[in-house]
């Protein structure tokens, strides 16, 4: 598990989750066309577990490459107790479906998502900020790993 690739992806899909207790945001992305768009959020149980069986149902019908995890970090970068939570559940996933999983930063991605929201008049499922805010993760991912690409990294 790691940030980001050391080599480009071969095609297919990625799929990115923004994990918190109560609600995983997802989106996901072709390598090809490099575009993120959310997908659905998933609810949490109350008791403060994971909803493993809405997540299996995913990565079966889109069989990702790859799935990125949002870190959520604190302003200078440092890390926090939501970033422990957002480490052990990429582990599990990585554990339970044996996808590679990355990283991204995913600092100030929910105050976009509020913004993206205010300007675009879609119709987006309940809890959609989630998904949104997976969105930005992903594309954020995606223009680094193509900015990597790029410089030969």
């Amino acid at each position: 598990m790691s940030a980001t690739p050391n080599k480009p992806l071969r095609a297919g899909t990625v799929l990115c989750f923004d994990f918190s207790m109560r609600h995983i945001g997802v989106a996901a992305a072709s390598t090809v066309t490099r575009v993120a768009s959310p997908l659905t959020t998933i609810n949490n149980p109350a008791d403060g577990g994971v909803n493993w069986n809405a997540l299996a149902s995913l990565i079966q019908e889109w069989r990702p490459l790859a799935v990125i995890v949002g870190l959520p970090l604190t302003e200078d970068g440092g890390e926090q107790r939501e970033t422990q939570a957002a480490r052990r559940f990429g582990q599990r996933v990585h554990g339970r479906f044996g996808v590679q999983v990355y990283w991204q930063d995913e600092r100030y991605t929910t105050r976009l998502a509020l913004d993206a929201g205010k300007n675009y008049r879609v119709p987006r499922p309940t809890n959609s900020l989630d998904a949104v805010a997976a969105q930005i993760i992903l594309q954020s991912w995606l223009d680094s790993t193509a900015q990597a690409d790029a410089n030969g990294v």
